[in-house]
C-alpha cells in the first residue's frame, strides 16, 4: 500500500517510476523475513530494557537493509539514461 502511494508522487518526477513498485516489493520481501527471524532472538522473558533494546536493534537493522535496497533503486531511477 505504501509503495503505491509513494509511486503516485514519484511518477510525476521520474520517467521510470513504475520500477518503484518492484523496488518496494523487493525491499520488503527481504525485510519482513528478517523481522520475523530477528524477533525470534528477542529475550521476551528477560529484563524489559533488554527486550526493548533487542526490538529496537532488530527494527533498526531491518530498516538499514530495507533503506539500502530502496536507496539503490532510487539512485537508478533518478540517474539519467544513456542514449
Amino acid at each position: 500500500m505504501l509503495g503505491f502511494a509513494q509511486w503516485t508522487v514519484l511518477r510525476r518526477h521520474v520517467a521510470r517510476a513504475a520500477w518503484w513498485l518492484w523496488a518496494n516489493a523487493a525491499a520488503w520481501a527481504v525485510g519482513m523475513p528478517l523481522i520475523f527471524l530477528g524477533m525470534e532472538y528477542v529475550p521476551w522473558t528477560g529484563p524489559s530494557a533488554a527486550t526493548l533494546l533487542a526490538i529496537y536493534g532488530v527494527c533498526g537493522a531491518v530498516g538499514l537493509v530495507v533503506g539500502a535496497i530502496h536507496g539503490r533503486f532510487l539512485v537508478e531511477l533518478v540517474r539519467p539514461r544513456r542514449s
